[in-house]
C-alpha cells in the first residue's frame, strides 16, 4: 500500500468492502491503529456524518448483519484513501477507529481525527439534517430493575476477591493457629 493520509478527511472515499476483504486475504495487512472512540464524538454524530458523505454503512461486517438490534455489530462503515483503510464498526458497546495502512497511527493522529470529524460537523450541517431526519426514530424502554441487577452483579464480581481476602485471611490464621496448637498436642 503507498503511504497516504487516511488522517486527511477530504481524501476519504468508501470503497467496495470486498475489495478490502480481497486485499486482506492477498497481502495479508495487518491493523497499524485500532482506538476505542468513547465520548469523543456521540454515536448519532458519526453515523449520521458518515451516512451524509457515504450513504449506507459498507463495511464488511454489514454483509452479515441481520435486520435487527439484536446484532453484536450496528453499523460498520470503511473508508480508503490511496488504497490506506479505515474500518469504523459501531459494536453495541462501542465505536472502533481500526486503520489499515503502512505507517502506525498514534494517539494524538487519532484525536486530530476526531476532531477534523467534529470540525467538518458543520460543513455538511444542512444535508446533515436531512439524514438525521431520514434515520428511524425508536423508544426506548429503559428497565431499571435489570440495570440494578446488572451493576450489583459487576460489583459482586469486582468486590469478591476483597471479600475473600476479608473473611478468608482472618480464618486461616484462626485454624493455623487451631492446626499448631493440634501440632503441640501431639508431640
Amino acid at each position: 500500500m503507498a503511504n497516504s493520509n487516511i488522517l486527511n478527511i477530504d481524501n476519504w472515499t468508501a470503497p467496495d468492502s470486498r475489495e478490502f476483504l480481497s486485499l486482506l486475504r492477498q497481502v495479508a495487512i495487518k491493523p497499524s491503529g485500532r482506538f476505542i472512540v468513547g465520548k469523543r464524538i456521540a454515536p448519532i454524530d458519526l453515523y449520521s456524518y458518515l451516512k451524509t458523505r457515504f450513504g449506507k454503512p459498507n463495511g464488511p461486517s454489514m454483509a452479515i448483519r441481520q435486520p435487527s438490534t439484536e446484532n453484536i455489530i450496528q453499523w460498520d462503515y470503511l473508508i480508503e484513501s490511496n488504497r490506506s483503510f479505515l474500518n469504523i464498526p459501531a459494536l453495541n458497546t462501542r465505536m472502533e477507529f481500526i486503520f489499515y495502512c503502512d505507517f502506525n497511527i498514534d494517539h494524538n493522529q487519532f484525536e486530530n481525527l476526531i476532531q477534523s470529524i467534529k470540525s467538518d460537523l458543520s460543513n455538511i450541517g444542512s444535508r446533515l439534517g436531512k439524514t438525521r431526519k431520514s434515520l428511524d426514530k425508536w423508544s426506548l424502554f429503559i428497565n431499571p430493575y435489570k440495570i440494578l441487577k446488572d451493576t450489583i452483579n459487576i460489583l459482586e464480581s469486582e468486590s469478591n476477591p476483597l471479600i475473600l481476602i476479608m473473611w478468608i485471611s482472618p480464618l486461616i490464621r484462626f485454624h493455623k493457629k487451631k492446626w499448631w496448637n493440634l501440632d503441640l498436642e501431639w508431640k
